[in-house]
């Protein structure tokens, strides 16, 4: 199992890392920070858990690039009103030709589809951790029990934000973005095969070390380097 000392190092060695990587982030957060409270618009961005928010320079497809260079595969769209992916073209193409442009009040986190498919449970267990992953539609999550909760309590009951902050943080300095305070995934239709593998991989790397086990893949990389198109 993971024990709290190994999350606290986990997180301070990735907070280190982010701090490294991204000079330009922190000197926007801070400029930001005379305006925003916790230097963005909205509270909840502040949820990753970052030693500054990670500001966006540009975002294609199911990728973005942050304000210091560095592209990150965006598994948080929802959360960036980006269902379809940054700047879809035949999406864009058809919104550009209307005057008016008809939406869904309330519409939040694939909330139609969770109206219309059935849950998936999947088998998880990796590393000897009792958690599973529901996947609905094209949102997927990982929980930290053997079970999908069934209501808000056994929700919150589940959650340990301290091992969810550090995971992130770990993901997201090798460039994989997911959805802050839980570990939500919202692919797309441009998400690719192997930025999902990359997941697992990233993942699975992570809890090896949490978990006191050697990983198979060798040390793991900074970061994904520049955002190519």
């Amino acid at each position: 199992m993971i024990d709290r000392p190994a999350i606290a190092a986990l997180q301070a060695r990735e907070a280190q890392g982010y701090v490294r990587q991204r000079a330009r982030c922190a000197a926007i957060g801070r400029e930001s920070a005379r305006h925003f409270l916790y230097c963005v618009p909205m509270h909840w961005v502040d949820d990753w858990g970052t030693p500054s928010p990670l500001f966006v320079r540009q975002a294609s497809a199911a990728q973005l690039i942050c304000a210091d260079g560095h592209a990150h595969t965006d598994l948080c769209l929802a959360d960036t009103a980006a269902m379809f992916g940054h700047r879809p073209p035949a999406l864009a193409r058809a919104l550009a030709g209307r005057r008016r442009i008809l939406v869904f009040d309330g519409w939040y986190h694939g909330t139609i589809d969770e109206a219309f498919v059935d849950r998936e449970v999947l088998p998880a267990g990796a590393h000897g951790l009792p958690w599973c992953v529901t996947r609905v539609g094209a949102r997927c999550e990982f929980q930290l029990c053997a079970a999908p909760p069934h209501n808000g309590r056994e929700a919150r009951a589940s959650m340990d934000h301290e091992l969810q902050a550090a995971i992130h943080l770990c993901l997201l300095n090798r460039g994989i973005r997911i959805t802050p305070f839980h570990s939500m995934l919202l692919y797309c239709p441009v998400t690719q095969e192997g930025e999902v593998d990359r997941l697992a991989q990233v993942l699975g790397d992570c809890l090896a070390e949490l978990t006191r086990r050697q990983s198979r893949r060798g040390p793991w990389p900074a970061s994904r380097g520049p955002f190519r198109q």
